[in-house]
């Protein structure tokens, strides 16, 4: 599992990646507020790997910081 704070168009949310033990994979968006899931969504593998090197590379070009 693997959770972030990001701004969603104006508004503060969690994104929340979770994996099963059977090696799937969801995204997922929650409104930190009132605990209300938002949007979920199954990603694969390959996904996840593009998603965290976009991740990286937004950090990278705001100088470490993790508020992307």
């Amino acid at each position: 599992m693997a959770a972030f704070g990001s701004d969603e168009g104006g508004y503060f949310a969690y994104r929340i990646i979770l994996a099963t033990p059977e090696m799937k994979f969801y995204y997922i968006k929650v409104d930190p507020g009132n605990g209300q899931i938002l949007d979920t969504q199954e990603v694969s593998q390959k996904e996840l790997d593009m998603m965290h090197k976009e991740h990286s590379a937004m950090v990278v070009s705001n100088n470490g910081s993790h508020n992307v």
